[in-house]
């Protein structure tokens, strides 16, 4: 008879599956763990965040170990979040409740504030508006410091329909323009001379070379894509006002859309370059600055394809996105909260999971910093969420990653006289029903003259996958920018493009346009010009 080999014990059995089949959270493979965000030391996860050796652990909405404790059951009554989250809930009410107690900027007030707290956002506005009713301007001509105020105002109007709010920012904006068209002014097609208030100290950002004239003289991504936004402001503003001005508002918004894309896309690295520098024969630099890539995304300046083009060649480190890539130095490499929530907005724009979720991890880490809200409100509200500020209403256009299923619900947003309770069922980008008061809708839209009091939103998602793209992405950021030289003479009528090596012919009307082979030539992996 055939010797037949004992059965095997059920308890060895599970023991060997458990083995065979179980996930750590310190699982090398992604298919092995439930972490929201995995890199380097860092690991991410529903409930808690692991950094090095140190665990922090959402205990509740109002309590994570090691980190945080509010001082109230409720940091702010007026809004919540619940979901299946402890960590997601948690770090939005802190971000709240921080964020009361500082004054908000512009930025602020353009990515959250307007629509959480729009009456506080007005006055802070106003606060920045000189005696003769212009924007203030602590470092003009040389820095732009309120650059996106009229962005901001925009919101505020959508978010209140205040015609007096209305006809009160456009006559600031208006003043203002008319009174830095003729010092700021860089080009004919609408492009302006000054740095962004965020590019400090300038050491971190421009060569050591440049004196306070040479940096004027840069024309930066960063300004011109806030000023683009300031026109488009203008332009709406006009529209609402009926006034003549809005088809020149328009025209000149379209200009300097079209210039940012002619003078700044480097195709072969599918992103804009930081800033041009130099007086007479301006030099485009080969760097990123990474807040105003995504930010040219949001304000749709770039067009869908380069937006994604964009997303997938973006620049990425375990702590988050750098400020600048390739950067001059350390300092200028370091990520910062508002990077990772304007990188999250345009991952949501693009429709790309992977730069969603990239954003949120490295943001969730910054926010447990006890001194800094971070911004997660701003990411859940203008990315998650979807949330957009129209004059006639508001719409919601959820992208919920996979890695954060679940029912989510935001109780407590007032929206003119409305206080919505949102609740969002399920994963994905698209939304299988929508109803406002269990009564269907056709679209995702609350209309301006919805009655005043509580209403209840549901929004089911179909529970797509979002990673049926693949995006490739990559996976470090460039340590050190390239030192650039001219090669042969520069007789005064040629610009150069540092990335694609192209020169440019520039007409004496300074008008650019492509021409000619390279002469440039890049030396690496030299230090950056000091």
């Amino acid at each position: 008879m055939k010797h037949q080999p004992a059965p095997m014990s059920f308890t060895l059995w599970l023991a060997m599956c458990m083995l065979l089949c179980g996930c750590s959270r310190n699982a090398e493979t992604e298919e092995c763990s439930d972490a929201i965000y995995s890199s380097g030391d860092i690991e991410v996860f529903s409930d808690s965040i692991i950094i090095g050796n140190v665990n922090y652990t959402a205990i509740s909405p109002y309590e994570i170990t090691n980190c945080w404790k509010s001082t109230s059951d409720t940091p702010d009554p007026h809004i919540t979040l619940t979901s299946s989250s402890l960590m997601a809930d948690a770090l939005f009410n802190k971000a709240i409740s921080t964020c009361h107690h500082s004054s908000p900027s512009v930025t602020d007030i353009y990515l959250h504030g307007a629509l959480l707290d729009p009456q506080r956002s007005m006055e802070a506005l106003r606060s920045m508006v000189d005696t003769d009713g212009t924007i203030h301007r602590q470092g003009f001509p040389i820095k732009a410091d309120k650059e996106a105020w009229a962005a901001a105002a925009w919101e505020i109007y959508c978010a209140t329909g205040s015609a007096s709010w209305l006809k009160e920012s456009y006559r600031i904006i208006n003043r203002t323009l008319q009174k830095e068209h003729f010092t700021i002014k860089a080009d004919p097609d609408g492009l302006i001379h000054g740095t962004p208030s965020y590019m400090e100290p300038p050491q971190n950002y421009f060569p050591s070379w440049m004196s306070p004239v040479d940096r004027f003289h840069t024309i930066c991504l960063g300004t011109n894509l806030w000023h683009y936004a300031t026109i488009s402001v203008a332009c709406k503003m006009a529209r609402k006002l009926k006034l003549y001005a809005e088809r020149e508002w328009a025209a000149a918004a379209d200009r300097i859309r079209n210039a940012i894309n002619d003078n700044f896309w480097i195709p072969s690295a599918s992103m804009y370059g930081q800033y041009m520098y130099g007086n007479l024969y301006p030099v485009l630099s080969s760097s990123a600055d990474n807040r105003a890539n995504s930010l040219s995304v949001i304000l749709s300046v770039a067009t869908p394809e380069m937006g994604r083009r964009l997303m997938e060649s973006r620049p990425t480190r375990s702590y988050g996105m750098p400020a600048v890539s390739p950067s001059i130095n350390d300092a200028a490499a370091e990520p910062a909260p508002d990077i990772q929530v304007l990188q999250g907005i345009a991952a949501a724009h693009t429709q790309d999971e992977e730069a969603l979720l990239e954003a949120i991890g490295p943001l969730w880490c910054m926010g447990l910093d006890e001194r800094t809200d971070a911004g997660w409100h701003s990411l859940l509200l203008r990315g998650l969420l979807g949330i957009r500020l129209h004059p006639d209403g508001l719409s919601l256009s959820p992208f919920i990653p996979g890695k954060l299923p679940g029912e989510k619900r935001l109780c407590g947003l007032r929206f003119r006289e409305a206080v919505l309770d949102i609740n969002i069922h399920g994963s994905g980008n698209k939304i299988a029903s929508f109803s406002i008061d269990s009564v269907s809708q056709e679209r995702a839209f609350i209309d301006q003259s919805i009655s005043a009091g509580p209403h209840r939103i549901d929004i089911v998602m179909s529970g797509n996958s979002l990673s049926d793209i693949q995006h490739t992405i990559a996976t470090s950021a460039p340590d050190t920018p390239p030192l650039l030289k001219y090669s042969g003479t520069t007789t005064g009528t040629e610009r150069y493009s540092t990335m694609t090596k192209m020169p440019y012919m520039m007409s004496t009307q300074t008008e650019f346009c492509p021409k000619a082979s390279p002469t440039l030539t890049t030396l690496s992996p030299t230090p950056a010009p000091q």
